[in-house]
């Protein structure tokens, strides 16, 4: 079928950002409302339940939701029937097995490293993982087709239904029922996303097993991914209890949302990107780096400025700590860079060199928070944060631009240095009061909007430059 009219670019941005953030930030959003029916320690508990669930939801993808974009880009043959049909079709089946295989371990392993308060969230984090993987499977189809609108569609769902259900469900079941909200939610958007009109599989075994070859190793990275970012989150609930993790996991999300908004971003150029034929893709992706960071840099000001303000209103009761939301917020600044330089090694098929990149990281954030959470607690938490995503980058960028270890050392480091220095400025103002948060924001609303509109605008730039030079789409 042939494909229609894509949206502008700017118009697709958006729209996944805003899918992206909105889904990823359901947590936060709902925030306000699981935090007046559920004590702190309970909000601990099922953040830490949410973090093992989502161990199993990596596994279970095969990583063809991250390979998709790169897998649907490929040529086709036969208009009736797509090789990446299949390996949705063996994603969706790993995932059943898997449940199976898991269920009963969980049930016994979780109380004893957790605490008996587990059991009542095991059943609902094994579906939430089990959903979870095929909505990112499918979302990433959405992505790697352009289907902006479709996928906005299915986050309105998403949000909407997850915020009624999480004040229902969370009154009546405390944590367990906040699970159960998200698995709810999250069902409905994968529905809808199922939904739309797909070809037949192509049960090719060349076609399967060259997909599988590239999209497995993003288990590796997705695991290593949740250590990364994630492992921190344990250390601290064995260590110091569910209550700390509560009060963590309020500011890290806070933190993070720039990495969600950078991610929906990404996919919004990537499969442009990769069905591109202009022979000089790497020298385009250089042109991105400098305004992903300007644009990466005034967002962490903002930020750090506003969450004095938004924070309190959002989670009252919760003790949130501004330094750790400036480290977690930092940690973007090389995040930045790394949705930048996988694309370059994602369309060269060197997967690989992704997953080892992330596993190297994430093998120090392992060691370092065993290390730095006993004795700086919290804080050490957020140190790990950003040093192992700077170690990330700095790997990734390396393999995919092949410079001087000098000079990739100098596009991660000084960014983020001169970056912490104004924040923590912001953050020592914001330490006067109400007032002084006011203060900073106002004068730093005006200038980062500058910023980040003329840095969008020259993404935009060189983004429409690919849309001439587009290869012609044999399959919608």
């Amino acid at each position: 079928m042939a494909s229609k009219k894509r949206p502008h670019f700017a118009v697709s941005s958006l729209s996944y950002v805003f899918s992206l953030a909105a889904q990823r930030g359901l947590p936060f959003l709902a925030l306000p409302i699981v935090s007046r029916a559920t004590t702190q320690f309970e909000y601990g508990a099922a953040s830490l339940a949410i973090s093992v669930g989502s161990v199993l939801s990596v596994i279970m993808t095969l990583g063809i939701n991250a390979a998709m974009p790169r897998l649907y880009a490929q040529p086709r043959l036969n208009s009736d029937r797509a090789a990446w049909v299949s390996l949705v079709v063996v994603q969706i089946s790993f995932a059943v097995v898997l449940l199976a295989a898991t269920g009963c371990g969980t049930l016994i392993i979780g109380p004893r490293i957790f605490g008996p308060q587990f059991n009542a969230l095991v059943t609902p984090t094994l579906f939430l993982a089990v959903i979870s993987s095929i909505q990112m499977t499918y979302q990433g189809l959405a992505i790697a087709r352009g289907a902006s609108s479709r996928l906005l569609a299915a986050t309105l769902l998403q949000l909407v239904l997850g915020l009624t259900l999480a004040q229902v469900l969370s009154e009546a079941f405390g944590g367990a029922g906040y699970i159960y909200a998200l698995v709810i939610s999250s069902t409905a958007a994968t529905a809808m996303l199922i939904a739309f009109r797909h070809p037949k599989p192509d049960w090719d075994v060349f076609g399967v097993r060259s997909g599988l070859r590239l999209a497995v190793p993003f288990i590796g990275q997705g695991l290593s991914t949740w250590l990364l970012a994630l492992f921190d989150r344990i250390v601290i609930g064995v260590i110091l209890g569910a209550t700390q993790v509560g009060g963590y996991q309020v500011a890290y999300m806070a933190g993070s949302m720039i990495g969600m908004i950078l991610e929906g971003l990404q996919a919004a150029w990537a499969p442009r990107f990769h069905r591109s034929r202009n022979k000089e893709k790497k020298e385009v992706l250089v042109k991105l780096l400098s305004p992903s960071l300007w644009l990466t840099s005034c967002m962490v000001l903002l930020l750090v400025s506003v969450a004095p303000i938004i924070l309190p209103l959002a989670a009252p009761s919760y003790a949130i700590d501004y330094v750790l939301v400036s480290l977690v917020a930092l940690s973007a600044l090389p995040r930045a860079i790394y949705f930048v330089a996988i694309a370059g090694l994602l369309n060269e098929g060197r997967s690989t060199a992704v997953m080892m990149s992330t596993m190297v990281s994430a093998a120090f954030t392992v060691v370092t928070a065993l290390l730095l959470i006993p004795s700086l607690g919290i804080i050490g938490g957020g140190i790990v944060t950003l040093a192992a995503f700077m170690i990330q980058s700095l790997i990734v960028s390396q393999r995919a631009f092949a410079w001087s270890l000098r000079r990739t050392a100098g596009l991660v480091f000084f960014p983020a240095l001169a970056t912490s220095i104004v924040a923590g400025i912001v953050v020592l103002i914001s330490t006067l009061g109400f007032r002084g948060s006011i203060l900073t924001t106002i004068f730093l609303v005006f200038p980062v909007a500058f910023a980040s509109l003329k840095a969008l605008r020259v993404f935009t730039v060189v983004l429409n430059s690919w849309q001439e030079e587009l290869a012609p789409r044999v399959l919608s």
